[in-house]
């Protein structure tokens, strides 16, 4: 489940939120087993829904079941509460990310009219709390939202002077039904970035990324380009980009329209 019902996410087709909200800490001490038994885990990060709709107590457990397990560094968390319900984030809440040392809060935002004065203040009282915690940002292109250049270009700026580093721009997924008239080409996002890249400072330009089913892939900012990573036409006629995926074997996923 989740604060919002993003129209470009998979969640908006999830007809079950309330009851998979309740029943997801039915499987929490399976997943702690599994992370215990996988000695190559090293990073846990809580998100896909919203974690921060737990109560702190419930926060509290999962954090402290984490640090439990030697081989674990690193805990990530993904929200958007900053962005929908900022009063969230109170005293408690921030005390544990400082007592837990979580590593990084990433904050799911599209448009800087998004950034508040509550969101503001929610963030201050954060930073103010917490030394170890970073600021990560994940946006979604979306038509007719923010895919222009002049829009990216000060959420990104807004973001990175606030101390939120600007981390991931999503290609809108396809097989949304949905998001099927808010997705531009892969393209489009390229020539934005190219747009503003090395005219804003470079920590704020963020990595721009597919979500493939089979994994993450970062977007070459080559406009043509690159051998293994191709734009082109399937045997429908339809619009495609072909990559190799993180596991060296060739995928397709599909284009939007600009």
């Amino acid at each position: 489940a989740c604060l919002s019902s993003c129209v470009y996410c998979l969640r908006s087709m999830q007809v079950k939120a309330d009851e998979e909200r309740h029943g997801g800490m039915l499987f929490w001490d399976k997943t702690i087993q599994a992370i215990k038994a996988n000695k190559n885990i090293e990073e846990v990060v809580l998100s896909g829904g919203d974690p921060l709709l737990y109560p702190n107590s419930t926060l509290e457990k999962m954090f402290f079941d984490l640090c439990g397990i030697s081989t674990i560094k690193s805990i990530r968390i993904n929200t958007r509460a900053l962005t929908h319900n900022p009063y969230k984030i109170d005293d408690i809440f921030c005390s544990l990310l400082e007592k837990y040392d979580i590593t990084a809060l990433g904050i799911h935002i599209n448009h800087q009219n998004e950034i508040t004065n509550d969101f503001i203040l929610a963030l201050n009282k954060i930073q103010k709390k917490t030394q170890k915690t970073i600021f990560l940002a994940q946006t979604v292109l979306v038509k007719g939202v923010n895919n222009d250049e002049q829009t990216l270009k000060e959420l990104f700026k807004k973001l990175y002077f606030l101390g939120i580093k600007p981390y991931y721009l999503f290609h809108n997924m396809p097989n949304i039904p949905a998001a099927a008239s808010q997705r531009t080409t892969v393209q489009k996002g390229v020539k934005l970035i190219k747009g503003f890249k090395r005219h804003i400072s470079n920590p704020a330009v963020p990595e721009y990324i597919i979500a493939h089913k089979t994994g993450k892939k970062t977007v070459p900012l080559e406009i043509e380009g690159t051998p293994e990573f191709k734009y082109t036409v399937n045997k429908n006629g339809l619009a495609v980009v072909k990559f190799k995926n993180w596991k060296n074997k060739w995928v397709e996923y599909v284009d939007g329209i600009d």
